[in-house]
Order: C-alpha cells, then sequence, then structure tokens
C-alpha cells in the first residue's frame, strides 16, 4: 500500500458531542481485527525559525524508539533512569524534595514520560458527505479507549463470534464521544454507541483501503537516524537545564548518548524514488537495516506534493486546497511549526503550537508505557451480536 499524496485530515473531538464512525484495520496490519493502534509520545522543546527567520523554540514530539523505530534503548528512557538514580542519591534533599522532584520528572504537567495514545481511522459523522476533512485519522487517550473497550467487551459476553461493533464495515455503529472542558480530568470525556449498525460506504472503504495502514504508519516506516537522536538530545538538553537537573551534562548520559549515535546512519540523500513497498510483516529486529521511504529534503526543494506528503508525516494542522501555491504551503508550515523553506523537516516529531494542551484526562496512566504489554493481554477485538442490535433497532 502506497502512501497518497491526498493530505490527510487530522480529525478532532471538540467540545460537546462529537460522533464518529471507526474503520477497521487494514488487511497488512500486523494485529488482524484491531481498528487502533498504540503509539507512545513525548513532547521536547527544540530550536525553530520564526517568521522572520530568527532562532525560536518550537514544541515537537517524539515517538519511542524502541516501540516504534527497533531501536535497543530509546535516549529518552535513559535520561529518565539516570535522573532517578542521581536524585535518588542526593543527600542535599530530603525525602519530601526527592518526591516532588521525582514526580516532575515523570508526571504530565512538567515530566518527560512517553504517553500512550492509539490513532485510528475514522469518519466524522456530523459532517456532510462530500465536505473536506471528513475522514481521517483520529488520535484517542489511554481514557477514551478504555470506555470503548467497555463497550466492546459488554457485546463480547453476549454475542462472541460475534462482528466488530466498534468498526465492522457492515455492522459497527457510530460512537459519541462527548467532551466536557469544565469537568475534571478523568471526567471529561464520555463515550456511547449508537442503537442501529451504520454501513460503510463504498467510496469511504476505497479512500480508507488507499491509505496507509496503522501499522505502516507507527513501525514499518518510521525513519529514525543520527539527525532523529541529535534533535531529541537537544530537546532533553533543554529541559534539563531548566529543571536545573545537570544530568545531561554528565558523562554517564553523554556515553549513552554516544553508543546511540554510533550505531545509527545519516540522513538519507533524497532521490525523488519512492516507489520502494513496504515489506509485508514488521520486524523490530530488521528496523536497523530498513531503508526509510521518506528522506531527508529541504521545504524549499520540495514540490507541492512532497510538502503535503510532509504535511501529513510532521502532523501539522494544514489545508492544501487545489488552488494553493508553494509560496503558501511554505507560509503555512512556517507558521504553524517554525520551519523555514531552508529548513531538514524531521521525520518523527511534530511541531504542536498546543503544547501538551487537553492531554490529561487519564494522567495517571495515559503516559505509562511499562503497563503496554499488560493492557494489549487484556484486550479482546470489538465483536457485536447482530441480532442484539436488529432487536434494538
Amino acid at each position: 500500500m502506497s502512501q497518497s499524496s491526498r493530505l490527510l485530515s487530522l480529525l478532532s473531538i471538540e467540545d460537546g458531542a462529537n460522533k464518529f464512525r471507526f474503520f477497521p484495520a487494514h488487511p497488512d496490519s500486523d494485529e488482524k481485527g484491531r481498528y487502533s493502534q498504540r503509539k507512545f509520545v513525548v513532547w521536547f522543546q527544540v530550536t525553530g525559525r520564526d517568521k522572520e527567520g530568527g532562532e525560536k523554540l518550537v514544541n515537537r514530539s517524539f515517538l519511542n524508539a524502541v516501540t516504534h523505530a527497533g531501536q535497543e534503548k530509546d535516549l529518552v528512557e535513559e535520561y529518565i533512569k539516570l535522573a532517578t538514580e542521581q536524585i535518588k542519591e542526593d543527600d542535599t534533599l530530603d525525602n519530601k524534595d526527592k518526591l516532588q522532584k521525582l514526580k516532575d520528572l515523570t508526571g504530565f504537567e512538567n515530566g518527560i514520560k512517553y504517553q500512550g495514545k492509539y490513532l485510528a481511522y475514522a469518519i466524522d459523522t456530523t459532517k456532510k458527505v462530500d465536505e473536506e476533512g471528513r475522514r481521517g485519522l483520529i488520535e484517542l487517550s489511554n481514557g477514551i479507549k478504555k470506555q470503548l473497550d467497555k463497550i466492546s467487551l459488554a457485546e463480547i459476553e453476549e454475542e462472541p463470534d460475534g462482528a466488530d461493533i466498534i468498526s465492522d464495515p457492515s455492522e459497527g455503529v457510530t460512537i459519541t464521544i462527548k467532551k466536557d472542558p469544565k469537568a475534571s480530568n478523568t471526567e471529561r470525556y464520555s463515550v456511547s454507541q449508537g442503537r442501529k449498525p451504520v454501513q460503510i460506504t463504498q467510496e469511504d472503504a476505497d479512500w480508507w483501503i488507499e491509505e496507509d495502514s496503522l501499522t505502516d504508519m507507527l513501525f514499518k516506516n518510521v525513519s529514525y537516524h543520527k539527525g532523529t537522536l541529535e534533535q531529541l538530545a537537544e530537546g532533553i538538553e533543554n529541559y534539563d537545564e531548566k529543571h536545573e537537573l545537570g544530568v545531561a551534562s554528565t558523562d554517564d548520559f553523554l556515553e549513552v548518548y554516544e553508543e546511540l549515535l554510533a550505531k545509527l546512519d545519516d540522513a538519507p540523500i533524497y532521490d525523488g524514488d519512492d516507489s520502494a513497498p513496504a515489506s509485508d510483516t514488521p520486524k523490530k529486529e530488521d528496523a536497523k537495516k530498513r531503508a526509510p521511504r521518506k528522506v531527508k529534503k529541504a521545504l524549499g526543494d520540495m514540490d507541492k506534493s512532497e510538502l503535503k506528503e510532509f504535511i501529513i508525516e510532521a502532523d501539522l494542522d494544514i489545508r492544501v486546497m487545489r488552488a494553493t501555491t508553494v509560496e503558501e504551503i511554505l507560509q503555512s508550515i512556517e507558521d504553524e511549526s517554525g520551519l523555514t523553506a531552508d529548513n531538514f523537516p524531521s521525520d518523527l516529531g511534530r511541531p504542536s503550537p498546543d503544547f501538551k494542551e487537553d492531554e490529561s484526562d487519564e494522567e495517571e496512566d495515559d503516559n505509562a508505557l511499562e503497563d503496554d504489554e499488560e493492557q494489549q493481554a487484556e484486550e479482546k477485538p470489538a465483536r457485536a451480536s447482530r441480532r442484539t442490535r436488529k432487536e434494538r433497532g
């Protein structure tokens, strides 16, 4: 499946009621029957450009290198280990101060622990059929996903061999996600299911099958190279200096950084050829041998199609219309992310103007990478009873 050159919309969950119809997993996904894929992301401030071409700090996200890029270690995780050890052994701090520093290190507000999110394809059914941005990707918090799992499990108990109530093309239902901005973090979102199946149209199915699978997007095609690690190290150093931890300048941290850097390739040179198909089955042990499909190229050297693909990969909230010029696209990218025409984009990072905003509905476990295996073991494919829904209808 090739990467589409169309601009892939990012569906948002607005205040009030939001109605979505989820697509199933792509046929070449590594976990059949699962409409969403888990991703682990962390935000740092790194050097970007302002509108006048000067330097400024911009917020950028990074995926976990072990989970998503098949690396042996992740620099953020190694930094947290060293920082935790240093804080615990600091004799100048009492226990209360140590606990506060440890909480700040991994907590939601100030911390840098990876947050677990879920990515899925969906249709915003509140929009008209021909309205732009009606179909696309949606990011689900851990709290929302747990509520969806409760709906699934209730149907599984009644009809174990039934269809997937969340995403089956014929038997799936509309899902309503309500957002109450005045509620507490853990009560901010509520999820409910429609009563009748809503069949995915052939037009929507044709659109979906042409898009990259979530497995491709989050595992197969992730490019992780020296440039990625260097930018991540800058973000860690900025965090380290801001919070006066002094870990990033220690020999232990620098040794880890140099060890990881030595094992990575330089950013590949763009050759204009993006036709090579990805392998059908992702293998983490072969991650370092894979040639990334998306490679480095200055934004100013890209044509309109390439800029649109960059916008998709960088997860930018920018719409490109048929009449939009290259100059207008470059200006929009600069306004959104601080990147200018002479920049080489990071293929893992997302410039986010709303730094960590509205991500805390499940802060106690939304950023718990180590709980992923246990949680996945408890999850089962969503099932639905055809008979039950017909009776409800």
